[in-house]
C-alpha cells in the first residue's frame, strides 16, 4: 500500500511518536496526536487538473490504563479528513469522519487491538512519498487494507524479532444465508544492525468475492544518511497473477531530504506491464513541519506526470 518502510501501519502508531500527553496520573495516560497536510497537486494520469488538496486532516486520542506493571488496557480513536477545497459547484468537498476506533490491551511486547483499524496489507509498502505512492502487487487484487471488524495482534521483542497477525471480517450480524468472509494476514520480521527484513502473507476474498493470495518480502539497510529499500511482491486473484519488484533510496542532509523509488509491475489482472517511479525533495521548516515537492510518472500510454507541492505538520 501507500506506506513507507520506516512508517508503522497505523496513524496512531506513527502519531504517537510525536503525541502530546494531556493527562498522566495514577496509571492512566491520554495522548493527543495530529497529522495535517495541504497540497497543490495535479494527479498522475490522463485529463487531470491541478487543485488544492487536503491530503491529511487527522487527529486522534490514545488512552492507556495500567492493570499492573506489565499490562494495560488501551483504546484509540482516530478522526480523518481529506478532499479538495472546493468541488465543481464551489462547495466545500472536504469532510471529517471516524477512521479508527479500537480497544485492547498490551503486555510485554504484545499488543492486541479489536475494532475499526488497518490490517497488515495496509502496512506493506515501499515509497517515502508525501502525496502519491507506488503500488505493489497487494494493491492490484481483491484484498482489504482495513475494516471495521479487525482483530490485530502485534509482537515486538524490542531487539531482533517482530511479527503480527490480523483477521478482517465482513460479518453483517444477520442470519440471512450470506456467508461471512474472513481475510487472514501474517507478518514476521527480523532486525540486525542496520538491516531490517520482513515477510507478509495475506489470503481472502473480502472486496470482490474473488479468491486472492499475496506474499511480499521487503528489506531496508541504512548507511549513515542513506537508506536503501527493496520489495518483491506477488499476488494471485483467481487465475491471474501480479508480480512487482521495487526499490527506493532515501538521503537526508541536515534539514533537506531526497527520495527516489520505482516499481516494475507485471499485472495480469488489469493486463498491464509498466514501470512507475516517483521522486521528492523536502525541507524541515520547523520541528514536525515539512515542505516538499514531489513528482510521479510511469511509462503507461496516455498517462501524464503528476506533481505536488505542500506542507505537512505532525504532532
Amino acid at each position: 500500500m501507500k506506506k513507507t518502510l520506516i512508517a508503522l501501519s497505523v496513524l496512531v502508531a506513527a502519531g504517537s511518536v510525536n503525541a502530546a500527553t494531556v493527562y498522566d496520573n495514577d496509571g492512566v495516560m491520554v495522548d493527543l496526536y495530529g497529522d495535517f497536510a495541504v497540497h497543490y497537486e495535479k494527479a498522475e494520469g490522463a485529463d487531470k487538473e491541478a487543485a488544492i488538496v487536503i491530503d491529511d486532516a487527522d487527529f486522534g486520542i490514545n488512552f492507556e490504563s495500567a492493570i499492573n506493571e506489565n499490562m494495560a488496557i488501551i483504546a484509540n480513536m482516530d478522526v480523518s479528513g481529506e478532499g479538495t477545497i472546493e468541488d465543481n459547484n464551489g462547495e466545500d468537498a472536504s469532510a471529517l469522519a471516524l477512521d479508527d476506533l479500537t480497544v485492547g490491551f498490551k503486555a510485554d511486547g504484545t499488543t492486541v487491538k479489536v475494532g475499526d483499524q488497518v490490517n497488515l496489507v495496509d502496512d506493506f509498502g515501499l515509497s517515502n512519498d508525501f502525496a502519491f505512492g507506488l503500488k505493489t502487487a497487494e494493491d492490484k487484487v481483491a484484498l482489504a487494507a482495513d475494516g471495521s471488524q479487525v482483530i490485530r495482534v502485534d509482537y515486538d521483542s524490542g531487539e531482533a524479532f517482530y511479527g503480527a497477525f490480523a483477521t478482517t471480517s465482513n460479518a453483517d450480524g444477520l442470519d440471512n444465508g450470506v456467508d461471512t468472509e474472513v481475510q487472514y494476514d501474517l507478518n514476521a520480521g527480523v532486525r540486525f544492525d542496520a538491516a531490517d527484513v520482513s515477510v507478509t502473507y495475506s489470503t481472502g476474498e473480502l472486496t470482490t468475492g474473488a479468491d486472492s493470495d499475496f506474499i511480499g518480502v521487503k528489506g531496508s539497510y541504512s548507511l549513515e544518511d542513506i537508506t536503501l529499500s527493496a520489495v518483491y511482491t506477488t499476488a494471485e486473484q483467481e487465475s491471474a497473477d501480479v508480480t512487482a519488484f521495487g526499490a527506493n533510496i532515501e538521503y537526508s542532509m541536515d534539514k533537506v531530504g531526497f527520495n527516489f523509488g520505482l516499481v516494475d509491475m507485471d499485472d495480469e489482472v488489469a493486463d498491464q506491464d509498466y514501470v512507475e517511479y516517483y521522486a521528492n525533495v523536502s525541507y524541515s521548516l520547523a520541528k514536525n513541519a515539512t515542505a516538499f515537492f514531489e513528482v510521479q510518472d510511469s511509462d503507461l500510454d496516455n498517462v501524464d506526470m503528476g506533481y505536488a507541492a505542500g506542507v505537512t505538520v505532525k504532532f
